[in-house]
């Protein structure tokens, strides 16, 4: 559904949303943008766009995303987060994020990721909590 923020469209298929396929032509590191905790969230985001990219929904289950989130997919899918985030992986044609913003405010991050899907541009927003693990996807596509 989205270009630069395509892995969070396929994401957000398996977490029950519902969008689509998703093309771009680029790729950029747009973490280096950023500085400090700001970087390292962004950080989160490049490596959402390229573990997507190889399609390894367990990659991206078990090292990106929180375990709230990775459970409602589950409960959503009917199925194992990774099993359910390849499924919907395969319907990606590319993954290029764009991080626009990034706003920290303690353990909790909002990122806006920009691209375009369809024909047009397209934001989207994917928030973040800081844990043992370090950053971690808790919502995506909102």
């Amino acid at each position: 559904m989205l270009a630069r923020r395509a892995c969070t469209a396929a994401l957000a298929v398996a977490a029950a949303a519902g969008l689509g396929a998703c093309t771009s032509s680029q790729s950029n590191d747009s973490a280096e943008d950023f500085q400090g905790e700001q970087r390292r969230v962004a950080q989160v985001v490049e490596d959402l766009e390229e573990k997507g990219g190889t399609r390894d929904g367990g990659e991206i289950c078990q090292d990106l995303l929180a375990d709230g989130l990775r459970q409602s997919i589950q409960r959503a899918s009917g199925e194992a987060c990774e099993s359910a985030l390849e499924d919907a992986l395969k319907d990606v044609d590319t993954f290029d994020l764009d991080v626009e913003r990034v706003q920290v405010s303690g353990n909790r991050a909002t990122v806006t990721v920009k691209g375009e899907g369809g024909g047009s541009d397209r934001t989207d927003t994917l928030t973040l909590e800081r844990g043992r693990q370090g950053w971690r996807i808790t919502g995506l596509g909102q």
